[in-house]
């Protein structure tokens, strides 16, 4: 790292958000937003912080972002990540907390051999989580394995809501999730309901198996929808 790369890290981990949360490590970084690890001051406790980039400036990002933090916040479960606190900075960029999570994420988690006789135990725990969302009225759209943290203690915890949506029985008018554990109804484009999220489960488990293969390449690209009509899907969609 250069001296001048090392002078921007230096002032990125002492800067303290809203005079209560000091940076400590840069997480990672998307299209619209940053992750960092964070000391909070009030409840002195590492967390994470969500943080919407200075570009991103439109009004539809925004309230995407607090619909985000709001849908958490009506999801509280001991297997869904925990939110904390809604602000905004004094250069007016949005943020929210929530728990920081010390674990592997499920598939690294099961590479180890020894782990595999928890594999009903977590099954069970992601399947509760699910069905509180589910209880809500809301689909998650986007189980994966990043997406699920497999803490010390062999419990999981579910995260990332930003495809929550609620349950309207509508034809999705975008495709939402990753394609290789999306549900066929969604690349088929017909009505869709909470089992989207239930079948992400089988390619979830299928890419523990087989190393480098995508779960859609694992399942020859045929599938069965949820009503038992057989499809495939012939291309790639984003």
């Amino acid at each position: 790292m250069g001296i001048l790369a090392q002078d921007i890290q230096l002032r990125l981990d002492n800067e303290i958000i809203n005079g209560r949360y000091q940076i400590l490590q840069k997480l990672g970084e998307g299209g619209m937003g940053e992750v960092y690890k964070v000391y909070d001051f009030c409840s002195d406790r590492e967390i994470v912080l969500k943080m919407l980039l200075k570009e991103v400036t439109e009004g539809e990002d925004i309230l995407h972002f607090k619909r985000e933090f709001y849908n958490m916040t009506r999801v509280k479960h001991p297997h869904i990540v925990e939110v904390y606190d809604y602000g905004t900075t004094p250069d007016e960029r949005v943020y929210f907390t929530m728990e920081y999570l010390d674990g592997k994420d499920i598939v690294d988690f099961f590479r180890a051999e020894d782990n595999f006789k928890n594999l009903t135990s977590i099954l069970i725990q992601i399947c509760s989580a699910l069905s509180f969302i589910h209880s809500r009225g809301l689909i998650h759209y986007d189980l994966k394995p990043s997406n699920i943290i497999i803490l010390q203690e062999k419990r999981a915890k579910l995260l990332d809501f930003g495809l929550v949506e609620p349950v309207d029985l509508s034809v999705p008018k975008t495709l939402r999730g990753t394609l290789s554990y999306i549900a066929p109804e969604m690349a088929k484009g017909i009505k869709v309901d909470q089992r989207v999220d239930l079948y992400s489960r089988r390619p979830l488990l299928r890419s523990r198996h087989r190393k480098g293969a995508l779960p859609g390449q694992d399942l020859g690209l045929g599938y069965q929808t949820a009503s038992g009509e057989k499809t495939e899907v012939t291309k790639t969609i984003y």
